[in-house]
């Protein structure tokens, strides 16, 4: 009988056919599958040692992990000596972990019978770390030697190792010691860990309400809980979670939070109005305390001006002073009491419309007219920007000075002017003055003189004898 030789061939050398395995044996044999029968092998159809599957995935599972893979459905070529070759295809495939030093465990394995493309491996350390490998077991199914008998059972390399995976983990036992604590307008649920892991390095726990609602996930052995019922006794269940599952719900004893002042309101915005006033807004509490909200107080500092409202969340406040910078808190009120101060909401300086400017004068000539003022006796508080001149409804100039020409006018028109400063809160309150261009005077045109009598002849002088 001749004797079979495998080589192992590089896996990057490797060559792979995708072809169905009844196409490769019409290309072995022409005959049907007839394991005597004399043919030619295919010269391109892959070595054995390259029918190891591909895609090879692993997923974690309490203690072991399911591996799965891709089938192979390549037909291979195997060398029967004498330049004689057979055609093989996958029978079997044969799975094994890798080797944790850290735990001295690994090296398990499982086997299955094709067409089956998973398995599962158990016997592994819960929070160790592995990667799988899966080879091809092979029988041969046609062949050219006029000698060789048999199948010639042969296995493929192995394929390349899946991603590592972390085993993981049996469910947790119930976590211990579950208290309840009324603290202010909440509850503090504490507990101690499980006993049992069930071999997970870390746990996460959840707290739930008498509805099964989740109030809390944390890794920690405690939470506050602030969505809770005044006045109404509640309990608390508690269960510990690892990727493996969730232990038993341990619940806590009953507990009342009582009804109590709302908690404070959450700070809004402030605009002030042209008359010196704050309107102050903001959102209601969080949490009412067990007692709906009848009113909220506002206050200013500094000054302790305050307004009220019955119900909506905003109120005004007068009696600021021009050019102060004012802060507002809120507070809310029901049944039980008043809520701690909402944060101060910042309002800045308050700037209200300048006065009027004083001692308003023109002068005018033929063409123009010159208005000069004096500087508001009050700026509202803030600093002024420019002067506006306005002529009827028409602005004639605008100055940071506290005079202004305004020429191009026709002789002996009349003009009534506004002239009011500007600041940050906009026009202040206007001045005015009315005034006209005057006519130049014209000089009366002479008189035309008249003709007289001719002047007298001389008389003749008369001689003396």
């Amino acid at each position: 009988m001749a004797r079979l030789t495998l080589r192992r061939l590089s896996r990057t050398t490797a060559v792979r056919r995708q072809v169905s395995a009844g196409a490769a044996l019409a290309m072995v044999f022409a005959g049907g599958v007839v394991a005597s029968a004399p043919t030619a092998v295919a010269a391109d159809a892959p070595p054995v040692a390259d029918m190891y599957p591909t895609n090879v995935v692993a997923t974690p599972l309490p203690g072991g992990a399911r591996v799965s893979w891709d089938p192979v459905t390549v037909v291979g070529r195997i060398d029967l000596g004498g330049g004689y070759g057979g055609a093989s295809i996958a029978t079997r495939y044969f799975v094994t972990s890798s080797y944790d030093p850290t735990t001295n465990s690994g090296y398990r394995t499982c086997v299955v019978e094709v067409p089956e493309t998973s398995c599962v491996i158990t016997g592994l350390v819960n929070g160790a770390s592995y990667t799988f490998e899966v080879k091809t077991g092979t029988r041969m199914v046609a062949h050219n030697s006029p000698t060789w008998t048999g199948e010639a059972p042969a296995w493929s390399d192995y394929s390349p190792p899946s991603e590592a995976v972390t085993p993981c983990c049996d469910a947790p036992t119930a976590v211990e010691g579950v208290a309840a604590t009324v603290a202010g307008d909440g509850v503090d649920v504490a507990w101690s860990p499980p006993a049992v892991w069930g071999g997970a390095a870390s746990l996460t726990y959840t707290v739930s309400s008498p509805e099964g609602a989740v109030l809390c996930s944390t890794e920690a052995t405690s939470c506050r809980i602030e969505d809770v019922s005044y006045g109404t006794p509640e309990s608390f269940a508690v269960v510990a979670t690892n990727s493996g599952g969730t232990g038993p719900a341990v619940r806590s004893a009953a507990v009342t939070v009582p009804v109590q002042a709302p908690q404070a309101p959450i700070a809004g915005q402030v605009r002030y109005t042209r008359s010196g006033a704050a309107v102050v807004r903001w959102r209601p509490p969080a949490r009412d305390g067990g007692s709906a909200i009848t009113g909220y107080v506002v206050r200013s500092s500094p000054g302790g001006r305050s307004c009220t409202s019955s119900g909506a969340p905003r109120c005004t406040v007068t009696g600021l002073s021009s050019g102060r910078a004012y802060t507002f808190t809120v507070r809310a009120l029901n049944s039980a009491g008043t809520s701690a101060a909402s944060a101060p909401i910042v309002a800045g300086r308050l700037v209200t419309p300048a006065s009027q400017p004083r001692n308003l004068a023109a002068d005018p000539s033929t063409s123009s007219i010159a208005l000069t003022w004096s500087r508001p006796a009050t700026t509202g508080g803030g600093k002024l920007l420019r002067y506006v001149v306005e002529d009827g409804s028409q602005v004639v100039c605008q100055s940071r000075r506290t005079s202004c020409t305004v020429t191009g006018l026709a002789p002996g028109s009349e003009h009534r002017y506004r002239v009011y400063a500007v600041n940050t809160s906009g026009q202040g309150r206007a001045a005015t003055v009315t005034a006209a261009t005057t006519v130049p005077r014209v000089a009366p045109p002479a008189l035309p003189v008249q003709p007289g009598p001719p002047p007298a002849a001389p008389k003749p002088e008369q001689q003396v004898s």
